[in-house]
């Protein structure tokens, strides 16, 4: 559905509530977008308690004209009224004792292949006067600069502590470039509708020299559907950074970082296929401390096939599960960060998140792997915070396996650990690798499988990208073939796939996992109701609800089923409210959401 004029600038503005965005007139209607929607005096800061204005404010859409009588009817109020009651966390900005600085980098103009997707590596030095008069900053905020937004699928961005030479800035490289410059500092990445780096105000990401970096090691994925020969990109990035001291530098937690495992498949014709895992986290600082990790944000990523993304997050001392930044309707054009400040939460060792993704495939013919092209998939979560002890970094590990399966079309995405453990997974890996999903703990067939899946997925796409099908039977420098040490990535190649080998190790796996599926995969529930707490959109913004979501008759006993019919066949039972220690998370897409798309004008 196309956007309508405000929706296209609410993207524009990178999905953000901006002082520009809230004054300009999308409809051209007479009413600013802030007047249409309650904030006239572009006063209010995601996560904000509305005042009680805003909150009997009935909106109406900044995309689409008003009629002149209600134009003219409308009456601006006085900005005492108007203003929020608790302003939100502003991310992004200087604090006022902060010196200010910023730095634009840029790639050398890159003819992009007439080919779908082409992964490609750039060397960057950042110019040595970004460091004039000290040795060590902290970013603040960092955009990526998009020149062929038609074409930019995403950035991998990490920090060098070696400068390249000139004739290598900014342009091509071999992958394998980036060791000669210690490029080893995980630093950032772009996607549609999200910031590289967006940090609160005590948090900062080293930069610099005593930071080790002082050049950056950028992947770019370009997508070029049309296969287009005649694009030339020259995209960046743009940095706010201070040599002022943050409190805190940033920690992230890597649950699932999926990217390269052509042993994990989405079956077609699958309304709500998942990949989840359970992550027990174990928290140190550098010297191998106990510390504790500070939640911020949370952030997903997938690739077309991605719907929805849940996180369920278990404190140590049990009680009922709190949902963590989950996303009941998720869309690869918005990957940004979800606000957690408001639930002001403090992760222990010991205790556990539930990771999950859910992706449609109802409209494919064939499968899909998980693997570097862009029409094959990806699920990530990642988790960003702080550490509990200034000036430390918080070095959070994850340990738990991961498996893959299938939701009803009216199941919660909570409660998959409990209803459908890894014990009875069709497919499941051990988790130890982020990237790949580990060693296979269970698949539904061994007949074709990769035995190295990380080396594989690099590996042979490349190999075998511009070769014909006599090629997929090639030998390796080991004396082994494609198919015997990569048989999975190699019959997802288009080289191969509908090769004789391959055509039928795919019946055979075909066969296996309806096998898989027939079996009981499920444990019945005894409570016909699964509770989580979570925030939503309300009057009070500070308002956490524990809701019981009704399961499906198919996932319960007799009893449960018995039980369920006595309290009503309602979707949602909310049983308690409470307030949440933190300043409220109602932000402004609360408001603005049901108008992003609909009539174009």
């Amino acid at each position: 559905m196309p956007l309508n004029a405000f929706g296209a600038s609410f993207e524009a503005a990178e999905h953000s509530w901006t002082r520009e965005l809230c004054e300009a007139d999308s409809d051209e209607d007479g009413l600013t977008n802030g007047e249409e929607l309650g904030d006239p005096c572009c006063l209010w800061v995601k996560g904000s308690q509305p005042s009680e204005y805003t909150k009997r404010f009935s909106p109406s859409h900044p995309g689409v004209a008003d009629l002149p009588a209600t134009v003219a009817a409308y009456s601006r109020p006085a900005c005492g009224e108007t203003g929020p009651v608790v302003t939100g966390q502003r991310f992004g900005e200087f604090n006022s004792n902060e010196e200010q600085r910023t730095v634009e980098v840029r790639i050398k103009s890159f003819q992009v292949p007439p080919q779908r997707t082409t992964y490609v590596n750039f060397m960057i030095n950042i110019p040595d006067s970004a460091w004039e008069g000290a040795d060590m900053f902290y970013v603040v905020k960092a955009d990526g600069i998009i020149d062929k937004k038609e074409v930019l699928h995403h950035y991998v961005i990490n920090g060098c502590s070696k400068k390249v030479p000139e004739e290598l800035d900014g342009i091509e490289t071999p992958a394998s470039t980036s060791s000669a410059y210690d490029c080893t500092t995980p630093f950032g990445g772009w996607a549609p509708g999200s910031h590289i780096l967006n940090m609160p105000p005590w948090i900062g990401m080293p930069f610099g020299p005593s930071a080790g970096v002082v050049a950056l090691d950028l992947q770019i994925h370009y997508d070029n559907p049309r296969k287009a020969s005649d694009i030339v990109d020259a995209s960046g990035m743009r940095f706010w950074f201070t040599p002022t001291p943050r409190t805190y530098p940033l920690t992230r937690l890597n649950s699932m970082m999926v990217s390269a495992n052509t042993q994990i498949v989405v079956p077609p014709k699958k309304e709500r296929w998942f990949l989840t895992r359970t992550c027990t986290v174990d928290i140190e600082d550098e010297a191998g401390e106990p510390v504790q990790f500070h939640l911020y944000g949370v952030k997903y990523h997938a690739h077309l096939l991605g719907v929805q993304m849940y996180t369920e997050y278990f404190p140590v001392d049990g009680g009922v599960p709190l949902d963590l930044g989950s996303e009941h309707v998720w869309h690869f054009d918005d990957q940004g960060t979800r606000d957690m400040l408001a639930l002001n939460i403090t992760m222990k060792s010991g205790e556990v998140i539930q990771s999950s993704c859910v992706m449609n495939s109802m409209h494919l013919e064939e499968a899909t792997v998980f693997g570097r092209e862009t029409i094959d998939e990806m699920c990530w979560a990642q988790y960003l915070g702080w550490s509990s002890v200034p000036g430390h970094t918080a070095i959070v590990k994850c340990d738990g396996p991961m498996w893959e399966g299938e939701l009803l079309s009216n199941e919660p995405g909570f409660g998959l650990a409990r209803r459908r453990p890894v014990e009875k997974a069709i497919a499941a890996w051990d988790g130890s690798n982020v990237m790949t999903g580990g060693s296979a703990l269970r698949l539904p067939s061994d007949d074709c499988v990769d035995s190295t899946p990380f080396f594989c997925a690099r590996q042979v796409p490349n190999s075998l990208a511009n070769s014909g099908a006599d090629s997929c039977d090639k030998e390796l420098a080991n004396g082994m073939s494609f198919m015997e040490a990569c048989c999975a990535t190699t019959c997802a190649q288009m080289a191969c796939h509908t090769t004789p080998a391959c055509l039928e190790v795919k019946e055979k796996e075909n066969q296996a996992r309806a096998a898989a599926i027939a079996s009981d995969t499920v444990v019945l529930q005894s409570d016909p109701y699964y509770s989580i707490r979570t925030m939503g959109c309300s009057s009070d913004a500070r308002m956490l609800r524990e809701v019981s979501v009704r399961l499906p008759d198919e996932l319960l006993t007799d009893s449960a089923k018995a039980q369920g019919s006595e309290n009503g066949d309602g979707e949602f039972k909310k049983t308690s409210e409470t307030k949440s220690d933190g300043a409220g998370i109602i932000g402004h897409i609360c408001l603005i959401l049901p108008f992003l798309v609909g009539l174009t004008v």
